[in-house]
């Protein structure tokens, strides 16, 4: 008895865990679904939405101890050295830029000039979140909360007016 009860116990944890990761599954899938939507949304508009990014010198690892996850910790870095030290070493000589900016459509030359160098890329960006509300069996085995929220981020070419 004592056995069939433990194994009953260990299948219904086993089966609350069970529908309860499927439940992270689909909200994570709607969530990216509706992000791609909205990115795609402005992707296809006639102007690009304005997106701002911030400019990143470092990074130190949060506490899970992967990089570039959301515990991290990011340091701002002057939007000059952008400029400085990835777009002006392009040309060997500051002077064969007057050569590259007399290229028809060098793209070099139009990032270099712009202030906001994300507008030329073209990114656009697609957000959504939802929360799942976690089982009794698993707020009360496994975490203390009523729920988690998931949140989906995603980044999209603006296709300007191409479709």
């Amino acid at each position: 008895m004592i056995e069939l009860t433990t194994g009953m116990l260990v299948l219904i944890v086993l089966a609350a865990i069970l529908f309860q990761l499927t439940q992270f599954v689909r909200v994570g899938h709607e969530t990216a679904v509706r992000a791609r939507s909205l990115a795609g949304e402005l992707a296809l508009q006639d102007t690009p939405y304005s997106v701002t990014a911030a400019y990143i010198a470092e990074i130190e690892t949060g506490p899970d101890g992967k990089p570039y996850t959301r515990d991290d910790e990011f340091q701002a870095a002057d939007p000059g050295l952008y400029n400085d030290g990835i777009l002006e070493p392009l040309a060997g000589d500051p002077a064969d830029w007057n050569t590259l900016d007399a290229v028809p459509g060098n793209a070099f030359s139009e990032l270099r000039a712009s202030a906001s160098p994300i507008s030329i890329f073209g990114l656009l960006r697609g957000e959504d979140n939802d929360d799942v509300d976690l089982l009794p069996a698993v707020q009360h085995l496994l975490y203390r909360a009523e729920s988690i929220r998931i949140e989906e981020t995603v980044w999209m070419p603006w296709t300007r007016g191409v479709y």
